[in-house]
């Protein structure tokens, strides 16, 4: 859809502004310029700006008000030329309930809208009692253009799925959680109270939960069931994992991104297809490094360690220097704790031979050490010895 400015001109295809499209060269573009371009395509709302976010009110030349928290670019310049406005029958009454404050808190988490940060009831259709997802119309053109879509059953009032079906694979999901997720505040925890580098804690900009495909998951779960019945604990834990993205994927940096099919996106493949030890050290899209303890799949308790290995994506101004890491569930099962630095492949092909199934690197130099170790790393030599649980977003500048 497109509208017309005056004089039969085509106008900026961004909901809400009236500037003319940008032509160049006998080209009219869809947008009025690179901004709304930008804007438009990564799902974000920018501050409202020039005469395309003026208030509506007849005779007013105010900017309109921008609800940074909720990114949600209003029509007026305040409440009281909004409810001028209505009263001249000039714009429609909102859909949107305002129940700021305390009425806000007190609507239950099953009752809120389904856009994440917004904690407005869902709208209630007064004639037919139809409960809505979101509090209005404006908040399910936002979901809509992030890609976000709310929350089934399964996954009841913490979180919303942003993807289903990737890869082909239909009984997978990847959703945002919300704050109210039970489990949001620990990895978040997690993450600042193990960034151990003398650098700033990065700022977390959102976390992803994925529910992976049956293959990967039944691969796991299987591995896990053998490994207790074999030594009486498969020693499940929580570790990081830094990793790199597309320079062509911006997949959990802008919210209306898809997870992307391109080769050298090792965090999009390991979403599809969890961690697979023939995709080590294979050059574009590889997961190698260092590998100090042969070839295996690495992991850390150290968030800023992992963070070593998660290529930076710059991606804009207005997103920054961003990072991606998994935190993922890892199996030690029959570990070898070392506090040696570095192992030969040899040496490591001795100890998965006799029974071990992971290495645990340990910071600190012991007696005869070849070298120190300054943060821990544990390695493990089986695909099903690990999985992607959650991906922390987070903004390195």
């Amino acid at each position: 859809m497109f509208g017309w400015g005056g004089g039969g001109t085509l106008t900026c295809e961004l909901p809400g502004c009236q500037r003319p499209r940008w032509e160049s060269n006998g080209t009219v573009h869809e947008y009025c310029g690179r901004s709304h371009a930008l804007q438009a395509t990564r799902g974000q709302v920018n501050a409202p700006h020039g005469n395309c976010h003026q208030c509506k009110l007849d005779g007013c030349e105010e900017t309109v008000y921008f609800e940074e928290a909720a990114q949600r670019v209003h029509d007026f310049c305040c409440k009281g030329h909004a409810d001028i406005a209505i009263e001249r029958g000039d714009h429609p009454r909102s859909e949107r309930s305002h129940g700021g404050g305390g009425a806000a808190a007190a609507v239950p988490p099953a009752q809120r809208c389904c856009l994440p940060g917004c904690s407005s009831e869902r709208f209630t259709d007064a004639d037919t009692g139809f409960q809505h997802d979101f509090c209005g119309r404006t908040h399910a053109v936002l979901a809509r253009e992030r890609a976000i879509v709310p929350p089934d059953a399964q996954l009841h009032a913490d979180r919303s799925v942003v993807e289903r079906s990737f890869g082909g694979r239909d009984n997978m999901t990847i959703s945002v959680m919300t704050n109210r997720h039970p489990k949001y505040q620990s990895i978040k925890r997690q993450f600042a109270e193990t960034w151990r580098h003398p650098t700033a804690v990065p700022r977390v900009e959102r976390i992803l939960q994925i529910r992976n495909p049956d293959d990967v998951y039944s691969r796991y779960e299987a591995r896990k069931g053998w490994l207790q019945h074999q030594l009486g604990d498969a020693d499940e834990v929580r570790r990081f994992h830094g990793t790199s993205l597309s320079a062509k994927c911006s997949f959990g940096i802008a919210l209306g991104q898809p997870p992307c099919d391109y080769t050298d996106c090792a965090l999009c493949r390991i979403c599809s297809g969890g961690f697979q030890l023939s995709h080590v050290g294979s050059g574009a899209g590889g997961w190698g490094g260092v590998q100090r303890y042969g070839n295996g799949l690495y992991f850390s308790g150290t968030s800023s360690k992992s963070n070593d290995y998660a290529i930076k994506a710059v991606r804009g101004r207005r997103e920054g220097t961003c990072c991606a890491m998994f935190m993922c569930k890892v199996l030690r099962g029959q570990k070898y704790s070392t506090p040696d630095s570095t192992m030969t492949q040899q040496e490591v092909d001795g100890l998965i031979g006799s029974g071990f199934t992971s290495v645990e690197g340990l910071p600190g130099a012991g007696p005869g050490t070849r070298d120190q170790l300054n943060y821990d790393e544990l390695v493990v030599y089986n695909d099903a010895d690990c999985i992607p649980s959650y991906i922390i977003v987070y903004k390195t500048d």
